[in-house]
């Protein structure tokens, strides 16, 4: 029986160290910056996240024909909280990317959404969507700017840079779609929303970045009015 037990006792040691080398080669393989940007958003107001691509499931910042191609494997195994990236696992560091739809599950409707989007565009999403949080997994290897979900109305949404080489000199937000307006504070903007404003509403904004890259962020307008 003592045999037993120490057998059972080894494989128990063996997990744990599998299970650190991997905490191990997950950190090693992220960005220096990673861990300045994790600091960085225990400063920022109550409820501010880091935003990620939506589409763009092996984070190099574009959503293009080799996330397609990333997504197809996801779709075709109906991924879901409960699956592992397999085959391309080395290549999607951000699943939740692939959720279209936001369902919770990654399926041949989220493909079908994507190559109808890809077919509008030459090589890439012009001005692909950024997300916040999803119950699908995200490394955040390349996450650049956070922000809350909603806002309150009469309230201001804030956006934050998390990448240095951004600031609100050299990058830009303004009101896409929605009743608000954007002003900036110190190294963030704020999106100001009128108190009449009715809970339930949406407003989208255009983020510009250096460099002329964009992304479109839609958050919601919650609680009662002011």
């Amino acid at each position: 029986m003592s045999a037993i037990w120490r057998s059972i006792g080894c494989l128990i040691l063996l997990a744990a160290a599998l299970a650190q080398q991997s905490r191990s080669s997950q950190a090693h393989n992220r960005p220096p910056e990673y861990e300045r940007k994790m600091k960085a958003l225990e400063g920022f107001e109550a409820g501010v996240q880091p935003l990620f691509v939506l589409g763009d499931l092996n984070e190099d910042g574009r959503v293009d024909a080799k996330d397609l191609q990333l997504l197809r494997v996801l779709g075709a195994r109906h991924f879901t909280t409960d699956g592992r990236p397999g085959e391309a696992g080395e290549s999607i560091s951000c699943a939740a990317a692939g959720d279209l739809d936001r369902n919770g599950i990654i399926d041949s409707r989220d493909v079908a959404i994507l190559e109808k989007v890809l077919k509008q565009s030459i090589e890439a999403v012009d001005a692909p969507a950024l997300a916040y949080n999803s119950a699908l997994p995200c490394e955040y290897r390349n996450f650049f700017i956070a922000a809350a979900a909603g806002v309150r109305p009469g309230g201001a949404l804030p956006i934050h840079f998390l990448d240095p080489r951004l600031s609100v000199q050299n990058s830009s937000v303004t009101v896409f779609e929605g009743q608000a307006s954007v002003t900036s504070k110190g190294d963030e903007f704020l999106v100001r929303v009128p108190a009449a404003t009715a809970p339930g509403s949406q407003v989208t904004v255009r983020i510009t970045l250096a460099g002329e890259r964009r992304y479109l962020y839609t958050f919601s307008v919650t609680g009662p009015q002011r």
